[in-house]
């Protein structure tokens, strides 16, 4: 029997679970809740060689186990592969995109605002190659490790992918077109979220990045990275009803990734039910007194140290309370 269906370690991974739950409750955890976790490396081509690229993971991932009975981290081994990096959607919907520097880009789309063609994922290519990689994933059987959707971020980060830099004037200049290509593409996103909450086994599900950004069961995930290119009133006007409805694809809402400066954006965020967690890193942390002192006592952050905002200072603000150290 594969160590990825060893018992001990489901049972020391559900112990963390319960812990993170207790934070989540909003209880004052009886120590800072560490977490770092590992993701499966694999060689071989997920897109085009789905079983092959999940066997090998399954072999990294059994190398790495034991790590889940860390009594101080919660070190969760994880089942993921990002096709086309964070670019997933953009060529779902057939953007150009193409792997230069270490790192996947994409070009956008050359259609006018207004124009975005809804998604068949009954025929769709590159939704074939995320489905046939999940369910070959599946089809190991194992049961320790999470299993996470592929990046579908969030509507105003996926349409800047999109449209880049037009977008912030399509605001102004067609925002019906803006309005009716969000339509579009939040119609997407809550499909795909559908699908990977009701194909993965709730115990293994999560969204991206489980390594750093684990939640309790029943919570989803979006990345809100480019909400930091706009104003507080085009988010209210455009943005927020849309992040409403994604996350509520879930029972408990779920958690906003972000790394840039948003902090117009946290006196909206306090007051929307489905956010439930925010993962921020690199310049967010630095506002995270901001985040602490404006957000929700039942918001939690999940904050990795920067050379300014270290784990120390970060400790002191918040004695553990609300927070996850990443």
């Amino acid at each position: 029997m594969s160590i990825l269906q060893d018992q001990q370690l489901i049972a020391s991974r559900e112990r963390w679970m319960a812990e993170l739950e207790v934070l989540f409750t909003g209880r004052t955890p009886a120590r800072p809740f560490v977490l770092a976790g590992y993701t499966a490396q694999a060689a071989a081509d997920a897109a085009r060689e789905p079983l092959v690229w999940a066997e090998q993971a399954k072999a990294d991932l059994e190398a790495h186990a034991e790590g889940l009975l860390d009594a101080d981290v919660f070190r969760p081994v994880v089942f993921e592969h990002w096709l086309y990096g964070v670019h997933f959607t953009d060529k779902l919907f057939g953007a150009e995109v193409y792997f230069r520097h270490g790192q996947w880009w994409s070009r956008g789309l050359p259609n006018a605002i207004g124009e975005l063609p809804a998604i068949d994922f009954e025929t769709n290519p590159i939704w074939k190659q995320a489905t046939e990689l999940t369910r070959a994933i599946l089809s190991l059987g194992t049961t320790v490790p999470f299993i996470t959707t592929q990046v579908l971020g969030g509507p105003f980060n996926q349409l800047f992918n999109l449209y880049k830099e037009h977008l912030l004037t399509g605001f102004y200049d067609n925002p019906a077109g803006v309005h009716r290509d969000l339509r579009v593409l939040t119609d997407a996103l809550v499909y795909m979220h559908n699908w990977f909450r009701n194909t993965i086994p709730a115990d293994q599900f999560q969204p991206i990045f489980a390594a750093g950004r684990c939640m309790p069961r029943g919570y989803g995930q979006m990345c809100g990275c480019a909400t930091q290119l706009i104003s507080k009133e085009l988010y209210d006007a455009f943005i927020a009803p849309l992040d409403e409805e994604v996350l509520s694809v879930y029972p408990h809402g779920g958690m906003y990734h972000l790394c840039g400066s948003h902090s117009q954006h946290l006196a909206t965020w306090r007051e929307m039910p489905c956010l439930r967690a925010f993962q921020v890193n690199d310049r967010a942390t630095e506002d995270f007194e901001r985040y602490v002192s404006t957000l929700r006592d039942d918001q939690i952050i999940y904050a990795f140290p920067t050379a300014n905002m270290t784990k120390e200072k970060l400790l002191q603000k918040t004695r553990g309370r609300r927070t996850v150290f990443c």
